[in-house]
Protein backbone atom coordinates (compact mmCIF):
# COMPACT_ATOMS: atom_id res chain seq x y z
CA UNK A 1 0.00 0.00 0.00
CA UNK A 2 1.45 3.35 -1.01
CA UNK A 3 1.81 6.09 1.59
CA UNK A 4 -0.87 8.79 1.37
CA UNK A 5 0.02 12.20 0.06
CA UNK A 6 0.42 14.61 2.96
CA UNK A 7 -1.72 17.09 1.07
CA UNK A 8 -1.95 19.70 -1.62
CA UNK A 9 1.42 21.38 -1.09
CA UNK A 10 2.93 20.23 2.20
CA UNK A 11 5.56 22.96 2.12
CA UNK A 12 2.87 25.57 2.85
CA UNK A 13 0.76 23.41 5.15
CA UNK A 14 -1.68 22.22 2.50
CA UNK A 15 -3.80 24.03 -0.04
CA UNK A 16 -3.36 24.21 -3.80
CA UNK A 17 -1.95 27.71 -3.48
CA UNK A 18 -0.59 27.39 0.04
CA UNK A 19 -2.23 29.91 2.34
CA UNK A 20 -2.10 32.59 -0.31
CA UNK A 21 -4.90 35.13 -0.07
CA UNK A 22 -6.59 36.97 -2.91
CA UNK A 23 -4.30 39.94 -2.17
CA UNK A 24 -1.21 37.87 -2.92
CA UNK A 25 0.04 37.36 0.64
CA UNK A 26 0.91 34.25 2.55
CA UNK A 27 0.35 34.11 6.29
CA UNK A 28 3.24 33.12 8.51
CA UNK A 29 2.91 29.95 10.63
CA UNK A 30 1.85 30.51 14.27
CA UNK A 31 4.59 31.64 16.66
CA UNK A 32 5.03 32.49 20.33
CA UNK A 33 4.96 36.19 19.51
CA UNK A 34 1.57 36.19 17.83
CA UNK A 35 -0.18 37.41 20.99
CA UNK A 36 1.97 40.56 20.97
CA UNK A 37 2.45 41.10 17.24
CA UNK A 38 -0.85 39.81 15.86
CA UNK A 39 -1.28 37.79 12.67
CA UNK A 40 1.77 38.20 10.45
CA UNK A 41 1.56 38.30 6.67
CA UNK A 42 4.50 37.79 4.35
CA UNK A 43 4.09 39.72 1.10
CA UNK A 44 5.29 37.71 -1.83
CA UNK A 45 5.60 38.55 -5.54
CA UNK A 46 2.84 37.12 -7.66
CA UNK A 47 3.82 34.05 -9.63
CA UNK A 48 2.09 32.27 -12.47
CA UNK A 49 -0.13 29.31 -11.74
CA UNK A 50 0.72 26.11 -13.60
CA UNK A 51 -2.42 23.96 -13.96
CA UNK A 52 -0.80 20.93 -15.65
CA UNK A 53 1.36 18.36 -13.84
CA UNK A 54 2.92 15.41 -15.66
CA UNK A 55 4.53 12.75 -13.47
CA UNK A 56 6.51 9.56 -13.82
CA UNK A 57 6.94 7.22 -10.86
CA UNK A 58 8.96 4.11 -10.27
CA UNK A 59 8.22 2.26 -7.01
CA UNK A 60 9.76 -0.94 -5.65
CA UNK A 61 8.25 -2.66 -2.59
CA UNK A 62 8.80 -5.75 -0.49
CA UNK A 63 5.54 -7.32 0.70
CA UNK A 64 5.14 -9.98 3.38
CA UNK A 65 1.81 -11.21 1.95
CA UNK A 66 1.55 -10.80 -1.81
CA UNK A 67 -1.78 -12.61 -2.14
CA UNK A 68 -3.39 -10.84 0.86
CA UNK A 69 -4.40 -14.21 2.34
CA UNK A 70 -4.94 -15.36 5.92
CA UNK A 71 -3.00 -18.58 5.47
CA UNK A 72 -0.03 -19.60 3.32
CA UNK A 73 1.36 -16.07 3.23
CA UNK A 74 3.93 -15.61 0.49
CA UNK A 75 6.65 -12.96 0.53
CA UNK A 76 7.41 -11.20 -2.72
CA UNK A 77 8.87 -8.06 -4.25
CA UNK A 78 6.90 -6.00 -6.75
CA UNK A 79 7.40 -2.87 -8.80
CA UNK A 80 4.87 -0.22 -9.71
CA UNK A 81 5.53 2.07 -12.66
CA UNK A 82 3.16 4.92 -13.42
CA UNK A 83 2.72 7.74 -15.90
CA UNK A 84 0.15 10.38 -14.96
CA UNK A 85 -1.23 13.71 -16.13
CA UNK A 86 -3.26 16.06 -13.93
CA UNK A 87 -4.99 19.29 -14.95
CA UNK A 88 -6.24 21.62 -12.19
CA UNK A 89 -7.55 24.78 -13.83
CA UNK A 90 -8.46 27.72 -11.64
CA UNK A 91 -12.17 28.55 -11.91
CA UNK A 92 -12.28 31.22 -9.21
CA UNK A 93 -9.74 32.29 -6.58
CA UNK A 94 -10.51 29.23 -4.42
CA UNK A 95 -12.36 26.88 -6.78
CA UNK A 96 -10.49 24.54 -9.11
CA UNK A 97 -11.31 21.90 -11.65
CA UNK A 98 -9.67 18.51 -11.20
CA UNK A 99 -8.96 16.23 -14.16
CA UNK A 100 -6.47 13.37 -14.12
CA UNK A 101 -5.46 10.19 -15.91
CA UNK A 102 -2.79 7.65 -15.00
CA UNK A 103 -1.65 4.27 -16.22
CA UNK A 104 0.26 1.95 -13.91
CA UNK A 105 1.97 -1.44 -14.15
CA UNK A 106 2.19 -3.85 -11.20
CA UNK A 107 4.84 -6.55 -11.65
CA UNK A 108 5.70 -9.26 -9.09
CA UNK A 109 9.07 -11.01 -8.95
CA UNK A 110 8.05 -14.51 -7.80
CA UNK A 111 4.35 -14.85 -8.66
CA UNK A 112 3.74 -13.31 -12.07
CA UNK A 113 0.10 -14.45 -11.96
CA UNK A 114 -0.51 -11.41 -9.74
CA UNK A 115 0.70 -8.96 -12.40
CA UNK A 116 -1.83 -6.45 -13.71
CA UNK A 117 -2.15 -3.08 -15.43
CA UNK A 118 -4.21 -0.25 -13.97
CA UNK A 119 -5.90 2.68 -15.76
CA UNK A 120 -7.60 5.40 -13.72
CA UNK A 121 -9.27 8.60 -14.89
CA UNK A 122 -11.20 11.20 -12.91
CA UNK A 123 -13.00 14.53 -13.30
CA UNK A 124 -14.26 16.82 -10.57
CA UNK A 125 -13.87 20.05 -8.61
CA UNK A 126 -11.87 21.15 -5.55
CA UNK A 127 -12.80 23.99 -3.22
CA UNK A 128 -10.12 25.42 -0.91
CA UNK A 129 -11.19 27.44 2.14
CA UNK A 130 -8.19 29.67 2.78
CA UNK A 131 -9.75 31.12 5.95
CA UNK A 132 -9.96 27.60 7.46
CA UNK A 133 -6.25 26.67 7.25
CA UNK A 134 -6.76 25.65 3.61
CA UNK A 135 -9.44 23.06 4.22
CA UNK A 136 -9.88 21.38 0.83
CA UNK A 137 -13.16 19.72 -0.19
CA UNK A 138 -13.56 17.82 -3.43
CA UNK A 139 -15.97 15.75 -5.45
CA UNK A 140 -15.11 13.73 -8.53
CA UNK A 141 -16.17 10.98 -10.90
CA UNK A 142 -13.72 8.06 -11.18
CA UNK A 143 -13.27 5.36 -13.79
CA UNK A 144 -11.02 2.37 -13.02
CA UNK A 145 -9.93 -0.38 -15.40
CA UNK A 146 -7.73 -3.36 -14.48
CA UNK A 147 -6.28 -5.75 -17.05
CA UNK A 148 -4.26 -8.95 -16.82
CA UNK A 149 -0.64 -8.23 -17.65
CA UNK A 150 -0.40 -11.47 -19.67
CA UNK A 151 -2.47 -13.55 -22.07
CA UNK A 152 -3.80 -10.74 -24.21
CA UNK A 153 -4.47 -8.27 -21.40
CA UNK A 154 -7.89 -9.68 -20.56
CA UNK A 155 -10.18 -7.38 -18.61
CA UNK A 156 -10.13 -8.06 -14.85
CA UNK A 157 -12.25 -5.21 -13.51
CA UNK A 158 -14.05 -2.03 -14.49
CA UNK A 159 -15.67 0.41 -12.10
CA UNK A 160 -17.50 3.74 -12.34
CA UNK A 161 -17.77 5.62 -9.05
CA UNK A 162 -18.48 8.95 -7.39
CA UNK A 163 -16.11 10.24 -4.70
CA UNK A 164 -16.38 12.99 -2.11
CA UNK A 165 -13.73 13.94 0.40
CA UNK A 166 -11.98 16.57 2.44
CA UNK A 167 -8.43 17.32 3.56
CA UNK A 168 -7.59 19.50 6.55
CA UNK A 169 -4.04 20.59 7.45
CA UNK A 170 -3.36 21.91 10.96
CA UNK A 171 -0.20 24.07 11.30
CA UNK A 172 1.69 23.24 14.49
CA UNK A 173 4.75 25.40 13.96
CA UNK A 174 7.10 26.73 11.35
CA UNK A 175 8.17 23.32 10.08
CA UNK A 176 5.54 20.80 11.12
CA UNK A 177 1.80 20.21 10.84
CA UNK A 178 -0.86 17.59 11.40
CA UNK A 179 -3.38 16.62 8.76
CA UNK A 180 -6.58 14.65 8.44
CA UNK A 181 -8.67 13.53 5.51
CA UNK A 182 -11.92 11.68 4.92
CA UNK A 183 -13.15 10.17 1.67
CA UNK A 184 -16.20 8.17 0.58
CA UNK A 185 -16.41 6.48 -2.82
CA UNK A 186 -19.64 4.96 -4.13
CA UNK A 187 -19.65 2.42 -6.95
CA UNK A 188 -22.19 3.21 -9.67
CA UNK A 189 -21.58 0.23 -11.95
CA UNK A 190 -18.84 -2.22 -12.71
CA UNK A 191 -17.67 -5.68 -13.70
CA UNK A 192 -17.59 -8.23 -12.22
CA UNK A 193 -20.51 -7.46 -9.94
CA UNK A 194 -19.19 -9.41 -6.95
CA UNK A 195 -16.16 -7.10 -6.50
CA UNK A 196 -18.13 -3.85 -6.50
CA UNK A 197 -17.94 -2.00 -3.19
CA UNK A 198 -18.42 1.33 -1.48
CA UNK A 199 -15.38 2.64 0.37
CA UNK A 200 -15.09 5.01 3.33
CA UNK A 201 -11.71 6.04 4.69
CA UNK A 202 -10.20 8.24 7.39
CA UNK A 203 -6.54 9.30 7.47
CA UNK A 204 -4.76 11.03 10.36
CA UNK A 205 -1.14 12.06 10.05
CA UNK A 206 1.77 14.25 10.98
CA UNK A 207 4.44 15.82 8.78
CA UNK A 208 7.73 17.46 9.70
CA UNK A 209 9.78 19.47 7.20
CA UNK A 210 13.23 19.96 8.81
CA UNK A 211 14.53 21.54 5.59
CA UNK A 212 13.04 22.75 2.33
CA UNK A 213 14.11 19.46 0.71
CA UNK A 214 13.26 16.91 3.40
CA UNK A 215 9.77 15.79 4.45
CA UNK A 216 9.07 13.22 7.19
CA UNK A 217 5.53 11.92 7.72
CA UNK A 218 3.64 9.28 9.67
CA UNK A 219 -0.01 8.28 9.33
CA UNK A 220 -2.85 6.07 10.48
CA UNK A 221 -5.68 5.01 8.16
CA UNK A 222 -9.00 3.29 8.76
CA UNK A 223 -11.08 2.03 5.83
CA UNK A 224 -14.50 0.42 5.56
CA UNK A 225 -15.07 -1.68 2.44
CA UNK A 226 -18.76 -2.49 1.91
CA UNK A 227 -19.18 -5.04 -0.89
CA UNK A 228 -22.55 -4.55 -2.57
CA UNK A 229 -23.44 -8.04 -3.75
CA UNK A 230 -21.96 -10.53 -1.29
CA UNK A 231 -22.78 -8.88 2.03
CA UNK A 232 -19.06 -8.76 2.75
CA UNK A 233 -17.76 -6.04 5.06
CA UNK A 234 -14.03 -5.44 5.56
CA UNK A 235 -12.37 -3.17 8.10
CA UNK A 236 -8.80 -2.25 7.18
CA UNK A 237 -6.34 -0.45 9.45
CA UNK A 238 -3.01 0.79 8.16
CA UNK A 239 -0.10 2.57 9.83
CA UNK A 240 2.97 3.82 8.06
CA UNK A 241 5.73 6.34 7.64
CA UNK A 242 7.58 7.94 4.77
CA UNK A 243 10.74 9.97 4.22
CA UNK A 244 10.80 12.13 1.10
CA UNK A 245 13.80 14.03 -0.23
CA UNK A 246 13.44 16.59 -2.99
CA UNK A 247 16.51 16.42 -5.23
CA UNK A 248 15.39 19.46 -7.20
CA UNK A 249 12.16 21.17 -8.20
CA UNK A 250 11.09 18.26 -10.38
CA UNK A 251 12.60 15.10 -8.85
CA UNK A 252 12.19 13.50 -5.45
CA UNK A 253 12.86 10.14 -3.84
CA UNK A 254 10.77 8.50 -1.14
CA UNK A 255 11.38 5.66 1.32
CA UNK A 256 8.29 4.23 3.00
CA UNK A 257 7.03 1.40 5.20
CA UNK A 258 3.54 0.30 6.29
CA UNK A 259 1.72 -2.41 8.20
CA UNK A 260 -1.93 -3.30 7.55
CA UNK A 261 -4.54 -5.48 9.27
CA UNK A 262 -7.77 -6.42 7.51
CA UNK A 263 -10.75 -7.90 9.36
CA UNK A 264 -13.65 -9.34 7.38
CA UNK A 265 -17.02 -10.89 8.16
CA UNK A 266 -16.41 -13.71 5.68
CA UNK A 267 -14.26 -16.77 6.15
CA UNK A 268 -10.65 -16.38 4.99
CA UNK A 269 -11.14 -12.64 4.51
CA UNK A 270 -8.76 -11.65 7.31
CA UNK A 271 -5.11 -10.90 6.56
CA UNK A 272 -2.07 -8.96 7.69
CA UNK A 273 0.62 -7.47 5.48
CA UNK A 274 3.79 -5.44 5.91
CA UNK A 275 5.44 -3.52 3.10
CA UNK A 276 8.59 -1.45 2.68
CA UNK A 277 10.29 0.12 -0.30
CA UNK A 278 11.40 3.21 -2.18
CA UNK A 279 10.31 5.28 -5.16
CA UNK A 280 11.68 7.81 -7.61
CA UNK A 281 9.23 10.49 -8.77
CA UNK A 282 9.60 12.99 -11.58
CA UNK A 283 7.05 15.81 -11.90
CA UNK A 284 6.84 18.65 -14.40
CA UNK A 285 4.41 21.56 -14.01
CA UNK A 286 3.36 23.69 -16.98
Amino acid sequence: MRAPDVGFGAETFGGLEGTRSEAGTIFAPPSDGDADMGEQALFLPQSGYDPFTATLQGLGLYTSNAGLTEENEAEDFYTYSEAALQYIPRITSNLFGDFSANYGLYRYTRDSSLDFDNLETSAGVIRVFSDLHNLAVWSRYNYTYLADAHDGHDELLTDHSLEAGLYYPIPLGKRHFAFGSYVSEFSLSGYPEFVRRNEHGLTLGYAFLPTDKLNLSAYYQFFVYDFLERGRLDLLQDIGMAVEYKINQNIDIRVQASYSINQSNIEEGDYEVGEAGASLNVALKF
